[in-house]
């Protein structure tokens, strides 16, 4: 594998640092590095160079400490090192990696085709006007009869993919065992479930298994399935309420009878998949429409949601329960709200070894509001600890905070 070079992409021409809509993802630090934590990331240009897809490597921020940088309009960035560059055939919308096969990940476009990258054995590129080739997929993966743009999931227990379209189809592909030497074999699917009416915003498969699978649509509907049986189990087809647009969704890996959503109207649901009649919690915060939920693959009742009015919130379902209460401005289960983008922020994701960790990112430097941002930030444990084991840790530390002495530092 090529060697880790820091900063290698400095200002491309035309380009920003953005995971576009819903693009980005971090992979287990070791997995492919053995330091850092490893990063796949997309470059939107302004078409004078190829659009890109990043392997990054990732410093992130330590104990304590709340914020932990950002790159902003290309650069500069001293804990972000670049190891290989793609140029990738349109915009990346998404980008999820495939655990089974470190180093391989699968991309939406703008287009009916998804797309497999080896990124251990993929040519390393360098985006520039004279060339504008793009890198050749290893594996193409069809199906779609439309654009298939954001709706992008993937299995932990085999190397399965999910794709929803405008085709109003979700599509399961099985990329085991299937070469790849980036020649853009391609491959159709393994099954094909239909029973969505407008175009498929995201799916998610449930943790730990292979069969099942969660979709959400423009056609405000909410559809569990069960690919053994090639049909949905359960439809709720007003998920947050009529003619909603229902942008995403995420299942718990920690309870996996937990199901979230969110919508265009910023509204979020937490649904108990086994009883799927009315969420079991509506939380209603955001000004704008969600458009990432992710549960935290380290805290059971945590999950994150990121909006385009510019927030990323943390919520804790144990918290509450009630929702948003009388008389006070925010819903209980509101852990804390990260104001740091102030466009919309199109992309997070919790980093998978270091708890509490967040990668999120902004789209638009051109509006001069500090947008176009890609920052990584770890939440301060005085947010989501007790009083109760906060003292218990500072106690030690009782008489030096009382005098200064640095001598009654514990030895």
């Amino acid at each position: 594998m090529d060697t880790v070079q820091e900063n290698k992409n400095k200002n491309h021409s035309g380009g920003r640092v953005m995971p576009t809509h819903r693009a980005g993802s971090w992979s287990h630090a070791g997995m492919l590095h053995d330091s850092g934590a490893v990063l796949y990331l997309s470059e939107q240009t302004d078409g004078s160079v190829m659009n890109t897809l990043v392997m990054a490597y990732l410093d992130v921020p330590k104990k304590r400490s709340q914020y932990g940088g950002a790159v902003a309009n290309g650069g500069p960035a001293q804990q972000l090192h670049v190891a290989k560059t793609i140029l990738h055939p349109g915009e990346v919308n998404k980008v999820v990696d495939i655990p089974q096969y470190p180093g391989v990940v699968v991309t939406h476009s703008d287009a009916p085709e998804v797309y497999v990258w080896n990124m251990n054995t993929q040519p390393d590129r360098v985006a520039s006007p004279k060339d504008m080739k793009a890198s050749v997929a290893d594996v193409v993966l069809v199906g779609h009869a439309e654009n298939a743009e954001f709706a992008l999931g993937r299995s932990d227990v085999k190397p399965l993919v999910a794709s929803g379209g405008k085709d109003r189809n979700v599509l399961v592909w099985n990329i085991d065992n299937v070469p790849m030497g980036g020649h853009g074999t391609t491959l159709s699917p393994d099954t094909v479930l239909e029973g969505h009416e407008d175009t498929v915003e995201d799916v998610t498969f449930k943790p730990g298994s292979c069969d099942e699978v969660a979709s959400v649509a423009d056609d405000s509907a909410l559809i569990l399935w069960d690919t053994r049986q090639m049909k949905s189990t359960s439809i709720v087809r007003h998920a947050h309420g009529k003619n909603k647009d229902v942008h995403c969704c995420d299942w718990s890996a920690l309870t996996p009878t937990r199901l979230v959503t969110g919508a265009q109207d910023g509204s979020v649901h937490v649904w108990d998949t086994r009883k799927l009649e009315s969420p079991v919690l509506v939380l209603q915060h955001h000004t704008q429409a969600v458009m990432n939920v992710a549960w935290s693959p380290h805290t059971k009742d945590v999950f994150a949601t990121g909006s385009d009015d510019g927030l990323v919130c943390l919520w804790d379902v144990s918290r509450g329960g009630s929702g948003q209460q009388k008389n006070i401005p925010v819903p209980d289960e509101l852990l804390l709200q990260h104001a740091g983008h102030q466009t919309s922020v199109v992309d997070f994701c919790w980093n998978p070894d270091e708890p509490w960790t967040i990668m999120s990112a902004s789209v638009d430097s051109s509006t001069g509001k500090g947008g176009g941002t890609l920052q990584t930030w770890k939440v301060s444990d005085l947010v989501y600890k007790s009083e109760e084991q906060l003292m218990s840790e500072l106690e030690p530390y009782r008489d030096y905070i009382v005098s200064g002495d640095e001598s009654q530092l514990p030895k």
